[in-house]
Order: structure tokens, then sequence, then C-alpha cells
């Protein structure tokens, strides 16, 4: 399996009346520059920025948006590649393993990556708050997670993704969103 991590600059909602239910209609709509959007209501932290473009919390589970202005092929990861980045990230900041995050989650939701770390490992949106929230985090805690990112492989592919995630996370800060499929 593998994760392809997408950032979009802004995304706009697209009436439920207009969603496509057919297999033309929904190629139809990738080529008009629309996204199936959805996220785990487990992770709300995440998909904070997204209700709304759905038309409430009731929506979440899916639903679809236009992308507009800019977007970046933040990378495709081998699902175990793109779990050990998350893990190696979860463990330089709340010094422990990912997998008990979500045991201590009032402890945790307002420290850096909060939204990244305890977010669906493979598919799933993080939405335009959230992705403010997480931009600043990556401007400003590189420094923190340097040990994460140093040394010989795989670290030099870990400081190549914190680029990557840094980039994708500015772009889609409060009018955007990324896509995880």
């Amino acid at each position: 399996m593998s994760v392809t991590i997408t950032a979009y600059e802004r995304v706009e909602p697209v009436d439920p009346a207009l969603w496509p239910r057919t297999g033309a209609e929904v190629d139809a709509a990738y080529e008009a520059g629309c996204v199936r959007v959805g996220a785990d209501r487990v992770f709300a932290q995440s998909y904070r920025g997204l209700p709304d473009l759905l038309g409430g919390a009731d929506r979440i589970d899916g639903g679809w948006v236009k992308t507009e202005g800019l977007s970046l092929r933040v990378g495709d990861f081998s699902a175990s590649g793109w779990t050990g980045f998350r893990r190696a990230l979860g463990a330089t900041e709340y010094g422990g393993e990912i997998d008990r995050l979500g045991d201590y989650l009032d402890a945790y939701r307002t420290r850096p990556f909060f939204e990244l770390v305890y977010f669906s490992d493979q598919e799933g949106c993080i939405g335009r708050e959230a992705c403010t929230d997480l931009a600043l985090d990556f401007a400003t805690r590189r420094r923190a997670v340097q040990p994460l990112l140093r040394g010989d492989s795989p670290f030099d592919w870990h400081e190549q993704t914190y680029g990557r995630l840094a980039a994708g996370f500015a772009l889609a800060a409060g009018t955007g969103m990324v896509v995880f499929a």
C-alpha cells in the first residue's frame, strides 16, 4: 500500500445537489478540478475547517469541493515509509509511540504536529484550520526536530519529507486542504 499526499491552495464548496453520482460524472468532476473530501471522525482535530465546506459536521463522511489556485503533490510514500516518518516525528515531539496518543488526547491535543501525528495512516483530508496550525508547526519546530532530520538514510529522506510537508501545509493554510489518498 502507499499514500499520495496533495496540498490544495484554495477549496470551495460544491452544492450537494451537484455532487457526482455515476462513474462518468466522477471522472468529469475530477477533470473540472473537484476533489472528493472525507475524514474519519476519530481525528476531529485534523479535519477542522472541512465541515464548513460540506454543509456542517454531518457531512464530514464525504462530499466534493472545487479546488482553485495552486496544488502541490507533496509526495507518494510507501505505507511503511510514511508510518516511519510519523512515528519518528511523534517520538520526537511526544517522547513515545504514537499508537498511545489516543489514550491521552486531552494532554496532547494542543502539542505541535498533533493533527498530523494523530491522523489516519493513509487516507482522509486535513482541513484548512488544521493546515494553518501545521504550517506554523513546520515553520517553527524544525530546530526542535532536527535530530530526526539529520544523519544517514533514512533520515535524509525524513529531512526531504519534512520540507515537502512544510511547503504543502504552508500552501493550504487558511484556505485549502491536504488530501491523503
